[in-house]
């Protein structure tokens, strides 16, 4: 079984049963894919951890079963070996981990080990698939930004911003221009060869498809009063994507990786502070700004 996870084409081998493919929820029964994989990940059911409690850093995060709509604390421990990214999810109210990962993103494989008595959940309900994404990226240059994405035939925009600046919105104006809603959340943008930016769709949604587009712009977006666009510096772009991406595990070596895409990224698209008021017909607008981006 072959998932296409915001890009990431990762192959899912049950390694208890092999005959047995894994259950998945409808978040990810939708993200299917018949394309080469890029990364194996084995499911392993077993009662007897892989390792013992890394010794990084520590948060807290909301385990979710999108089937059942139920959300549960844990903590999610997490360190870095040089080599090998270990990742251990803790309920609250146990003694022993609900689940683990073994990922080694530069020989592109990966094990997660759940219990015996959870092989009816899917392996990969966040935030397993969004923890494995992020140390994805870090070898693949990628990140993942808190952003909105839209696409005018083939042309890409993603708005970002703080909470409220109004990031779906401004992709829903855009929609009604006619574009293409990636997500109206959060985004992977994943350079390639040639500088040529890819944005993917998080997965987040049940019964949502695989979705992308190339990326030619991206906007920090606030509101006000009047609308107006203003070239961002190298160093204001760096600011934006250090601010509105993803981090979760504060570790040297990653961090540098991290910070290095980000080099790459600003140097391959242009990077605008756009202020605007809530104006319905403001997607045309925009519109005319993106596709003028188009090469």
């Amino acid at each position: 079984m072959i998932l296409d996870l915001a890009g990431f084409r990762i192959k899912l081998v049950n390694t208890s049963t092999v005959e047995s493919l894994p259950f998945l929820n409808t978040m990810h029964q939708g993200l299917k894919c018949v394309y080469q994989p890029e990364f194996l990940l084995r499911i392993h059911y077993s009662d007897h951890q892989l390792f013992d409690r890394p010794e990084g850093s520590c948060i807290s995060m909301q385990e979710s079963n999108s089937d059942e709509n139920v959300n549960t604390p844990i903590k999610v421990w997490m360190d870095f070996d040089g080599k090998r990214i270990l990742i251990q999810g803790w309920p609250e109210s146990s003694g022993s981990p609900c689940w683990e990962c073994i990922l080694e993103p530069g020989q592109k494989i990966g094990m997660i080990r759940h219990p015996a008595a959870y092989r009816n959940r899917d392996p990969l309900a966040y935030p397993v698939d969004h923890l494995i994404l992020y140390y994805l990226s870090l070898w693949n240059q990628a990140i993942i930004l808190h952003a909105s994405g839209i696409s005018f035939s083939g042309n890409g925009a993603l708005f970002t911003g703080l909470s409220g600046a109004g990031k779906s919105t401004i992709a829903y104006r855009c929609t009604n221009a006619g574009a293409r809603l990636i997500h109206d959340d959060r985004m992977l943008l994943r350079k390639f060869e040639k500088e040529q930016i890819t944005g993917y769709r998080m997965p987040s949604y049940p019964g949502q498809s695989a979705c992308s587009s190339r990326v030619t712009t991206v906007f920090a977006i606030k509101q006000e009063r009047q609308f107006s666009i203003q070239t961002l510096s190298e160093h204001e772009s760096l600011e934006l994507l250090m601010q509105h991406s993803v981090q979760f595990f504060y570790h040297p070596d990653l961090l540098n990786r991290q910070y290095q895409t980000f080099q790459q990224l600003v140097k391959a698209l242009p990077f605008y502070l756009l202020t605007l008021p809530d104006d319905p017909g403001i997607g045309h607008h925009l519109r005319k700004i993106i596709e003028s981006h188009a090469t």
